[in-house]
This record gives structure tokens, sequence and C-alpha cells, in this order.
């Protein structure tokens, strides 16, 4: 009976040791990680973001800009980011672990880890590219960020596989077979 309160207590040390060790192991990644790649956030006002999406095409209404400040890098900046993320290697579950879940959570490691609150979550309709036939409701990423003249860009990427392109008014945006539209963008 003594033996089996020892390992009980053994048991519970080792899980605390390993659930103590897995979080400084994520806090050192992050740190590594924010560390090699030197991110040197530019800041731009939310009236300035406000201003392009609504040059855009975008009505007040289809964006929610929260913050005051917004941070950015450049775009191949971004690309460093989006290839040290681990998202796109997830499983997909329907409902608990879906398009909205991978786009949160893309969007809401970026300030924590790079200091960038410029990934935002868009919500709208994907298609399929060939036939134009609605496929359904789907949740994905936008990215803000400044090109080497300082101008704003947006490109519209997926957490669940990294594929990407840059959004350019009046112009479909396709990523693989499917055409997506932006009905909403929060960005914050």
């Amino acid at each position: 009976m003594a033996f089996n309160i020892v390992e009980n207590k053994n048991k519970k040390d080792v899980k605390t040791l390993m659930w103590t060790t897995s979080q400084r192991m994520l806090q050192i990644g992050e740190s590594l990680a924010r560390k090699a790649l030197g991110v040197k956030p530019v800041q731009i006002s939310r009236t300035r973001l406000a201003v392009w999406l609504e040059r855009q095409g975008f009505r007040a209404g289809q964006f929610s800009l929260p913050d005051r400040k917004y941070y950015l890098a450049d775009w191949e900046t971004w690309k460093k980011i989006i290839s040290w993320d681990w998202a796109n290697k997830r499983k997909w579950v329907e409902d608990w672990h879906d398009c909205d879940n991978f786009a949160f959570y893309f969007a809401s490691r970026m300030p924590w880890i790079f200091g960038l609150n410029s990934a935002g979550v868009a919500f709208g309709t994907v298609y399929w590219a060939k036939n134009n036939r609605a496929i359904g409701g789907h949740a994905f990423n936008v990215i803000f960020c400044l090109n080497e003249k300082n101008k704003l860009e947006m490109y519209v990427y997926e957490p669940m596989n990294d594929l990407f392109c840059k959004f350019e008014k009046g112009k479909k945006v396709v990523l693989g077979p499917w055409r997506y539209k932006i009905n909403w963008i929060y960005c914050g």
C-alpha cells in the first residue's frame, strides 16, 4: 500500500514536470524565433488602415479595427513567419478545429511572438475557381504589410495549407482551386 502512495506521488511529480517543461519550451521557442527573425515592426494608425480598406472597396461595417495603432512588417518577413508557423500542420476537425480556429490561432499568436497585430481574420465565402460554384462560408487570414515604397498592401492567407496571394482591388482572390470572397475583416 505504501508503494502505491509513492508511485502515485511520482506520477503526479512527472506530470507536473512535463507540464512546466512544455510551457518553458514554448516560451524558449517563441523567444528564439523572435530573436532569429529580428522583426522590426513599423507603426501605422487605425485611420490610415481604415482609409486604405475603404479605397480598396470595403465599406465601413465590413471591417473592425479595434486597435488605435497597427504594427506591420514587409511581406518577405511575413513569408518567413508563415514558413516558421505550424498551424498548417494541425489536423482539421469539424467544429472544434476548423477554419475559424486555424485563422484565429494564426492571428492571435503574432502580437505575442513577433509584436505584429496586422494579421487579421476574414470571414467570407469560398467558391470553386473553375466553375464559380459556392462551397460555403469560410474563415481565413488577411495580412497587412508595407511594401518597399511604404505603401500598404494586403495578402490573403489560408492558414490550413499556407497558400497566399496579394489582394488587388477588382481582381479575384484565388488560392489553389478556390476563389475567396471577403465579407468581413477583423484585425486587432
